[in-house]
């Protein structure tokens, strides 16, 4: 509404906290639903100080819950659902597109190709009709996120930010070189836990991995991208331990960020640069140490998908066999 600045800002505060409000509980349904079995995944979303850190600084929560309640749907024999939801999700944020990759390795391990035709299709579709519509009402959309890639070198975050916050940035194409590269790293890792893992990974499993690569390796690595790994992390079944542990350095990490910025225009109120490259590096490896979770963590969902898969006949039911007489 109209008035003062702080008052249009209070207004803004509290709508978004609203829509956080229920993307965030829209994420535990998500969860709930996709492991019915495991219900205290769900208690660790609802209850996770991730929101606290990073909930209010970007929408990326909206694209997070697309992306699990696109999980759900594959889990529930929903293939085109689970097309139009990523394809929705696709317009909303990058990471979005090592999710995507992440279903077509699962679904090619697990022998569902025709289950992943028919989700391809609509995804494709609907991120083609939705960006041309955005493209054509608003161009900024699309020309102001490549300007910022193209034109800028790293962000806070980054371990390739580390030479900048030590006075020597790397130039703008060495970053993008690099960014390029923690893409093909991600995807060779995929590759690697889809073919030496004891046991084959499920979708959200297979998501939880590659996805802190693509984030750690980016541009820029910001506090919100906690929003990723976490959910993710957790529906891929890790422990409230190793979910705890992260989400206690992401707020060291927030904080050693604000610190850090704040230093900048009073150093001796802030926090030092190579405090904050420690920090940074730290961060990093936290990042490994939940990949090496994922990949050890049991796979217990076997049962929780709901009937056989779409085009396929249902097993026969075993007959128990009756008791001898005594």
């Amino acid at each position: 509404p109209d008035g003062s600045w702080l008052a249009q800002t209070r207004w803004y505060f509290a709508l978004w906290a609203v829509l956080v409000a229920v993307l965030a509980m829209s994420c535990v349904v998500a969860v709930g639903l996709t492991r019915p079995h495991r219900l205290d995944l769900a208690t660790q979303l609802a209850l996770s100080p991730v929101y606290v850190v990073a909930a209010f600084l970007s929408p990326d929560l909206l694209a997070v819950a697309l992306v699990l309640w696109a999980m759900w749907a594959w889990e529930h024999d929903r293939p085109r659902a689970t097309g139009v939801l990523l394809g929705v999700a696709l317009l909303a944020h990058g990471y979005v597109l090592a999710v995507l990759l992440a279903l077509v390795g699962t679904a090619l391990a697990q022998q569902r190709r025709a289950e992943l035709r028919r989700a391809l299709v609509p995804a494709a579709v609907v991120a083609l009709v939705l960006g041309l519509a955005s493209a054509l009402l608003a161009p900024g959309v699309w020309r102001r996120p490549l300007e910022v890639l193209t034109g800028n070198g790293s962000g806070y975050g980054s371990p390739w930010h580390v030479p900048a916050l030590l006075g020597h940035p790397l130039p703008v194409w060495s970053v993008l070189v690099l960014v390029a590269l923690g893409w093909l790293a991600a995807l060779a890792l995929g590759l690697w836990f889809l073919s030496a893992a004891w046991r084959t990974p499920t979708w959200a499993q297979l998501s939880a991995f590659v996805v802190p690569v693509v984030a750690i390796t980016s541009r820029a690595t910001p506090v919100q991208a906690a929003l990723w790994v976490v959910p993710l992390a957790i529906l891929a079944g890790v422990s409230w331990r190793t979910h705890l542990g992260l989400v206690a350095v992401e707020v060291v990490h927030a904080s050693a960020l604000w610190l850090y910025i704040g230093g900048l225009s009073d150093a001796a109120k802030g926090l030092p640069a190579a405090w904050y490259v420690v920090i940074t590096l730290g961060r990093a490896l936290t990042w490994g140490f939940l990949m090496w979770s994922v990949w050890y963590t049991p796979n217990d969902t076997r049962g929780e998908r709901h009937g056989p898969p779409a085009g396929q006949p249902a097993p026969p039911r075993a007959v128990p066999e009756p008791h001898p007489a005594r």
